[in-house]
């Protein structure tokens, strides 16, 4: 089936307590629906967040200028065409971009998130990184998420790892000065992945963070014949 982006949008604004993303009408039940939510203050988890999201991971950066944040859910038929809103105590520089995948995954787990990767990378240069990490099952679909704080523009590139059969989406404006990138892949193989690497058109220091995550393909299903033993 591979993977496919059913929707796109994004929130931005130069002082907010909120920030509030709409789902694409296409999405249908058991799509996965992936939330990214960047503030420019060190604020941490929101007050409010939509029924049925689910914190993956969030992060501080150096100096703990900036929040980062990833929050997942699998779809139900509601979803479609529906706002989903994040709320904060304190208003300041806000981002947030939604974006939902339509793909073969193990539906029958509660999460299937099957690890994450969460390094922070503080380091100068042009690139976003996730630290490599272990993938435990064959044919997983791998998420990369990419944000940084810039007062000047900054264009994102997909990383070339662990595949290069990339989807996904960018966001990001001098508004805000936040900017996203929501990457996805299936892998072929199983184990490290590499580290993979968002491109920036320019370096960034401090301001910056990437996550990574892999997704629990569906079990394998063995014909009937495969699972009757015969004696004679």
């Amino acid at each position: 089936m591979g993977i496919s982006r059913i929707g796109f949008d994004d929130d931005s604004s130069s002082g907010s307590t909120s920030a509030t993303l709409a789902v694409s009408a296409s999405v249908i039940a058991g799509d996965l629906i992936f939330a990214m939510l960047s503030r420019n203050a060190n604020i941490n988890l929101p007050t409010t967040v939509p029924e049925g999201f689910t914190l993956v991971a969030s992060r501080q950066d150096v100096g703990l200028l900036d929040f980062f944040g990833i929050y997942i859910k699998k779809a139900v038929a509601g979803d479609a065409g529906s706002s989903k809103q994040w709320v904060w105590s304190t208003s300041t520089k806000t981002a947030g971009t939604l974006a939902s995948f339509r793909t073969e995954y193990d539906q029958g787990v509660a999460n299937p998130v099957t690890v994450i990767s969460d390094t922070l990378y503080p380091t100068a240069g042009a690139i976003l990184r996730a630290a490599s990490m272990v993938v435990p099952h064959r044919g997983s679909k791998v998420f990369t998420f990419g944000a940084l704080y810039s007062t000047a523009t900054v264009t994102l590139s997909p990383p070339l790892v662990p595949a290069a059969n990339i989807t996904g989406a960018t966001s990001g404006n001098t508004t805000c000065d936040m900017w996203h990138g929501m990457y996805a892949t299936e892998w072929g193989d199983k184990g490290a992945t590499g580290n993979m690497d968002i491109a920036l058109s320019s370096s960034i220091t401090t301001n910056k963070h990437c996550f990574a995550l892999a997704i629990k393909p569906p079990p394998i299903v063995r014909p009937a014949f495969m699972q009757q033993r015969h004696f004679l």
